[in-house]
């Protein structure tokens, strides 16, 4: 039962007990949550229900939350049911969770934003499947990204281009696929401009662990791919009812002004793609103008929380450490270093900093904050021989937990370069782009033994070029899967 808060707020009490789950909103929105409260409940949380009536002060619920100290929170409610806060001009959720108003939640927030219980009980139903329904496969390991010229400056342009490319090498462990559809007409990965936004929605479709999107946005839509005088459609709300996710669904990410602009007076892009039956699982994005220089740095911090560490994350959690870390950084930062050092000459040390906080404010996530992702939950470790042209390269493992899985074992090219480098005579923008989003020079299937070891060989081409290759395991059998991958220099 909800205890009874004082009228006048008092300082949050300490956590006792298993992880706390509120989910608050009309009565009608809480029935169409229950199966996703039950299913809460089953994984051991503790659930309380705060039903309100008409207009409900976000006051209310933060005393209800202090008196009752959380660890997630789900809002059911548009924000003329649910209201938001407007803080340093941006839409935000923060202050809900912010019960010693030091800029952070203490607690993880999502919204489902809407008034209508079918879009509540889709999501819910959504977020259930995902968790335990989902097929183990490829595309647990898959980083989907979507990107679009930035058109500031060749200069600053030129710098974004180069710590996108430096992050994805670094940042993302070596395990992990990336791929990319660019709305650039000078790039190798920009498809076919006529067909781009089928591509988009194809793509979308396939399933991925994250959907991530850099760029422009607006209210409704995504920035057009532009070549010349004509500008081509890459996704927009009008393609929300053609999205077909189902145990693939991936978390989308969009790094880019006003998508998630959830208290405007017509439904936002993120509005419309969480809304969709067969949507994203959840849609993390920005109710605001948001600044490249700070996109830029929120990137890096969501693919270090979304793919690194030993324990799969949950969703909510990790975008506040992600959002924090933007804020505060990391000891030791290189990447980070370089990017405000950069920016302070570019827009000044002064802008910089004014926006740290702003865009803490102004991303938030549509969907349950307390979502597991599906990540795979295993770990390989790998041993090889040296990597030598022409010869054999002998792979050795262990898959933790053990087991008898399928096994796919690649030879990779590094993430920045196409594993066919050489360019083709006549060869179509279709053809380079499928060429350069395939990295893979050898592959072979096969199975671990029982305790989760195994030995495979590939082939290395004797034409290989010198550089780093990468050399990746994914095991998988039912809903288990492991994940590992290693570095190996060829001279």
């Amino acid at each position: 039962r909800l205890a009874q808060p004082p009228q006048d707020e008092e300082p949050a009490r300490t956590r006792q007990g298993p992880p706390l789950y509120v989910a608050a909103g009309p009565a009608g929105l809480l029935e169409a949550a229950s199966p996703l409260l039950e299913h809460r409940a089953r994984e051991g949380m503790r659930v309380l229900r705060i039903t309100t009536q008409g207009p409900t002060s976000l006051a209310t619920i933060r005393r209800a939350l202090k008196a009752n100290p959380a660890d997630y929170l789900l809002l059911l409610g548009d924000v003329d049911t649910l209201p938001h806060s407007v803080v340093r001009k941006c839409a935000t959720d923060r202050v809900y969770g912010d019960l010693d108003d030091d800029g952070y939640p203490e607690l993880a927030i999502g919204r489902i934003p809407s008034n209508d219980p079918r879009v509540i009980q889709s999501v819910a139903e959504r977020t259930i499947r995902y968790e335990r329904e989902r097929e183990a496969g490829l595309w647990q390991k898959q980083c989907a990204l979507l990107a679009n010229e930035g058109r500031f400056s060749p200069e600053i342009d030129a710098v974004i281009e180069r710590v996108f490319a430096r992050v994805v090498k670094q940042v993302l462990p070596t395990g992990y696929d990336v791929d990319l559809t660019y709305a650039n007409p000078r790039s190798t990965y920009c498809y076919p401009p006529r067909r781009f936004g089928a591509r988009v929605l194809e793509r979308l479709n396939e399933g991925a662990l994250v959907f991530a999107y850099i760029g422009h946005g607006s209210k409704r839509s995504l920035d057009t791919l532009r070549i010349g005088e004509q500008q081509y459609p890459v996704l927009s709300v009008q393609d929300a009812t053609r999205l077909d996710l189902s145990r693939r669904s991936p978390i989308m990410v969009a790094i880019a002004c006003w998508t998630g602009n959830y208290d405007g007076k017509r439904q936002s892009l993120g509005e419309e793609l969480i809304a969709s039956p067969r949507g994203p699982v959840a849609f993390f994005g920005a109710s605001r103008i948001s600044h490249p220089v700070h996109n830029a740095l929120l990137a890096k911090e969501l693919v270090c929380e979304f793919f690194a560490g030993e324990e799969v994350p949950r969703l909510g959690p990790a975008l506040d450490r992600a959002r924090r870390a933007l804020a505060e950084g990391r000891p030791d930062d290189k990447i980070r270093a370089q990017i405000i050092t950069m920016a302070n000459l570019f827009v000044g040390a002064k802008v910089v900093a004014e926006e740290m906080p702003r865009h803490v404010d102004m991303y938030n996530l549509f969907g349950d904050p307390a979502l597991r992702l599906a990540r795979p939950a295993g770990r390989i470790a790998l041993e090889t021989t040296p990597l030598r042209r022409g010869q054999t390269l002998v792979v050795e493992g262990r898959a933790d937990p053990a087991a008898a899985m399928s096994l796919r074992v690649t030879l990779e090219t590094d993430r920045e370069a196409m594993a066919i480098p050489r360019a083709r005579e006549g060869e179509s923008r279709l053809e380079r782009y499928a060429r350069a989003n395939d990295k893979v020079v050898r592959a072979v299937l096969a199975s671990t033994k029982p305790d989760g070891t195994f030995r495979v060989e590939l082939a290395v081409p004797a034409d290989l070029p010198a550089g780093p290759y990468l050399v990746k395991a994914f095991a998988n059998r039912g809903a288990r899967s492991a994940v590992g991958g290693v570095v190996r220099e060829l001279d």
